[in-house]
């Protein structure tokens, strides 16, 4: 995920003022069949519909995904993300 991540595999921020940030995966419940995966951006804190026709069940990744992501690689989160500051 790390790899995909820098890769921007899982499309940009349409927010231009995000200035096309890599997004992650998302779901907005943890349980099937209530929505489909959408984009997060760390930037703007926003969930967005994919530009990609995706049918993946949101509860792949339910809507931890993205802490559980920045707190293993901290690293990645820019200052502007960083909800300690």
């Amino acid at each position: 995920m790390h790899r995909k991540y820098m890769q921007g595999d899982f499309e940009s921020c349409p927010n231009i003022s995000c200035d096309r940030q890599n997004t992650l995966p998302v779901g907005l419940s943890d349980v099937w069949g209530k929505s489909t995966v959408k984009i997060y951006c760390p930037r703007c804190k926003k969930n967005f519909h994919p530009k990609s026709d995706t049918q993946l069940d949101g509860a792949m990744f339910g809507p931890s995904f993205p802490d559980i992501f920045f707190s293993l690689l901290p690293n990645l989160r820019s200052p502007l993300d960083d909800p300690r500051t």
